[in-house]
């Protein structure tokens, strides 16, 4: 006999087919169109215009950036950082910046659109400032 699912059962059922997924990229593309989904759950009627502002701040940086970022951050911690790692590692901060940057223009202008203030937009989507230091 099937019992009626409650929410919290259809969710540790997708995450137990998630948890499946071996390649980063795949697990990227379920990310991305989860935070999608998100997003038009949040904003059902978001114009275009919104939709486009909230695809951009759902985007997150890549796996593969983070996870050679965090491998090249271990070498220079270890003190075997070539200059050449030292280069992409620069490089590879810079890229995390201009995405932070990216997200953050979306985030006021989709403030200005819907005519609330930046920290009370971030707070109905649920967005988390970020500490750097």
């Amino acid at each position: 006999m099937d019992f009626p699912r409650t929410e919290s059962t259809a969710v540790a059922e997708i995450l137990s087919r998630a948890n499946l997924i071996e390649s980063a990229e795949e697990l990227e593309q379920l990310t991305s169109g989860v935070l999608a989904l998100k997003a038009r759950k949040l904003a059902p009627v978001a114009s275009a215009d919104e939709t486009r502002l909230l695809l951009v701040i759902n985007e997150g940086v890549p796996v593969a950036l983070t996870d050679r970022a965090r491998s090249l951050l271990e070498k220079r911690d270890d003190g075997t950082l070539t200059a050449g790692e030292n280069h992409e590692l620069l490089e590879l901060a810079e890229e995390v910046e201009r995405r932070g940057v990216h997200r953050l223009a979306a985030l006021t202008e989709l403030a200005e659109l819907r005519g609330v203030s930046l920290p009370e937009l971030m707070h109905s989507l649920g967005v988390a400032a970020v500490a750097h230091g």
